[in-house]
């Protein structure tokens, strides 16, 4: 059938505004096709022109489809036709690519709960097939985009880097750590986490203790709870090994100049 371009057809409503229009009904196609197409702009709309709950449309490039809902004006997804895929970002980089303005809390979340330790977290499979070469599993970067630290194996060993280099810093002067009081004064304990009582002893240090010595290895999370970086540990431990190491050549000397004598 091949009707006019200005004819509407209407099915139980008395002014239709579109080329078609159906009121209270079901428009089904089965075993075809429904295309939308313009030479700008395709949309397919859930809702009306004052309220759209759910819109897929795309723009002047068709390399995209973009996902809208409400009455925003902003993409809430972008689909390109080679497989990426953006949440917040109209033209996606990665296969999946999510872009976000959210202050004092985080742009996606994982969730896998059942109270049960076998509901796993997020698995990264990645790098060559025999472990050989470097691959890097993680990379964290500031707002800025410059990289922070990143998780990464070399020849199949894993590591955590912070990110070090020179060209990075400035105001660079020795840093004045008692490393031996520092390192005397921590106290290794043995306890329980108050959520499983009754499990097995763990040992470790405690974070207020930690801090009246250390301060520096000492943070506060967005939950409020202190938190330690053992990582920031090893600066009073290499003082502490240089400091040791003077009064041992010290010692030499002196038993040296005795036994001369």
């Amino acid at each position: 059938m091949k009707l006019a371009s200005k004819i509407k057809i209407h099915f139980e409503t008395n002014n239709p505004t579109q080329k078609l229009e159906v009121n209270g009904g079901n428009i089904r196609c089965s075993d075809g096709e429904i295309w939308c197409t313009n030479s700008d702009i395709a949309r397919f709309v859930i809702g009306d022109s004052n309220y759209r709950f759910f819109e897929l449309k795309t723009n002047d490039s068709p390399d995209y489809l973009h996902i809208r809902a409400y009455t925003g004006d902003t993409d809430l997804m972008s689909i390109h036709h080679q497989g990426n895929v953006g949440i917040g970002i109209t033209t996606p980089s990665y296969k999946l690519d999510v872009a976000g303005n959210v202050a004092s809390n985080y742009v996606a979340r994982f969730y896998n709960a059942g109270d049960n330790a076998n509901r796993y977290g997020i698995a990264i499979q990645a790098g060559a097939n025999d472990g050989s070469g470097t691959t890097y599993f993680l990379t964290a970067r500031d707002g800025n985009g410059t990289v922070t630290g990143y998780l990464r194996t070399i020849d199949g060993t894993f590591s955590c880097v912070d990110t070090s280099d020179e060209r990075l810093k400035c105001n660079i002067e020795d840093a004045q750590i008692n490393g031996i009081e520092a390192i005397s004064g921590l106290r290794v304990r043995k306890f329980n986490w108050k959520k499983n009582p009754d499990g097995p002893k763990v040992t470790g240090l405690i974070a207020q203790e930690l801090q009246e010595i250390y301060p520096e290895a000492v943070s506060e999370g967005d939950d409020g709870m202190l938190g330690i970086s053992k990582e920031a540990l090893v600066m009073p431990l290499v003082k502490a090994v240089q400091e040791q190491q003077i009064i041992i050549e010290d010692l030499i000397s002196r038993i040296e100049s005795l036994e001369g004598s």
